[in-house]
């Protein structure tokens, strides 16, 4: 495994803080599964999985459900991780991680603790992955090269290479991305680092050509979703909170507090559950889920760490919209 490129991970923490790399660098490389004993792997358990990525400690964990509290780590995935970010799951459960300074996608077919493939991202910044039902995989860059405007880019199913770019003239830092049950992509993003410059823009399926402004305004956009009854929801790192919109309307049906500062969010199935990856407290917050409510029943906390700085979260089995 390759040592973690600090002033990108640096870069990463300051398009979460907006306040520059406020940590002084220092990481922590641990084990969190315990000495000798034998790791599960995903598909031992019918019921689920929850992965964790810590791009400050170059790894992916993963918990199996009905473990808790706190679910101690089950396992971790292998492979030439460097800087991951979020984490994609698709219906046949095959896991996507956004690894960011290795400019690629890898992939991990279900069950699998070992990539079985790669998506290939050259001179780009993957930060987020979400995958279509047909199979088609969107990768959200972070930021261009040299750290340029970022943008999403298009792989259609089987192919390593992208075929499609998506850019959009409010983008300067992407930093999420998600379909609708229409297919239609929802990108977050935030036009420069500064407050109130952070927005969601919606590339209309199934050219993409087409654009529609949300007219969303937040103050520091992370990650986008949807919930099963078809609202959109995005994380603002700064208040901390996940906004609930109707699709189409600027004013949120609510803004939810979250307890610290996260950038990525999953629900189970039903969208009944829904994990917070809290990166400013170091834990995995776990939520009873209605629209209007949240009421926390469980955080996860092994094998993470506030300097570990955890961003991204999945879980399976994948939601369904």
């Amino acid at each position: 495994m390759r040592p973690i490129n600090r002033s990108l991970l640096c870069f990463l923490v300051a398009l979460a803080t907006l306040a520059g790399c406020s940590r002084n660098g220092s990481l922590v490389a641990e084990n969190p599964s315990a000495a000798g004993a034998p790791a599960a792997t995903p598909g031992d358990s019918a019921s689920g999985v929850i992965y964790s990525s810590s791009p400050g400690n170059n790894s992916v964990d993963y918990y199996l459900k009905g473990t808790g509290p706190h679910n101690p780590v089950a396992g971790s995935l292998a492979g030439n991780l460097s800087t991951p970010q979020g984490i994609g799951v698709d219906q046949q459960r095959n896991v996507y991680v956004a690894n960011a300074e290795g400019q690629n996608v890898l992939v991990y077919a279900n069950g699998s603790t070992s990539p079985t493939g790669t998506l290939e991202d050259p001179d780009k910044f993957p930060i987020d992955v979400a995958v279509g039902s047909d199979g088609t995989v969107y990768v959200a860059n972070g930021s261009g090269p040299m750290f340029g405007s970022g943008n999403v880019v298009v792989y259609p199913r089987g192919a390593s290479e992208p075929t499609q770019t998506l850019n959009n003239k409010h983008f300067l830092h992407v930093a999420g991305v998600a379909l609708d049950k229409g297919g239609n992509l929802f990108v977050s993003y935030n036009a420069a680092l500064g407050s109130g410059a952070g927005g969601v823009v919606e590339f209309k399926a199934p050219a993409f050509t087409h654009t529609v402004n949300m007219r969303i305004t937040l103050e520091n956009a992370a990650g986008v979703g949807f919930d099963r009854a078809g609202h959109l929801l995005v994380i603002d790192q700064n208040i901390p909170s996940l906004n609930v919109y109707n699709v189409g309307r600027r004013t949120p049906v609510a803004t939810l507090p979250l307890p610290g500062a996260s950038w990525f969010f999953a629900f189970n199935q039903d969208s009944s559950r829904l994990y917070v990856a809290d990166y400013a407290l170091g834990e995995i917050d776990v939520f009873r889920y209605r629209p209007t409510a949240l009421k926390q029943t469980n955080k996860i906390t092994n094998g993470i760490t506030a300097s570990n700085t955890n961003f991204g979260v999945a879980d399976t089995p994948v939601q369904r919209l």
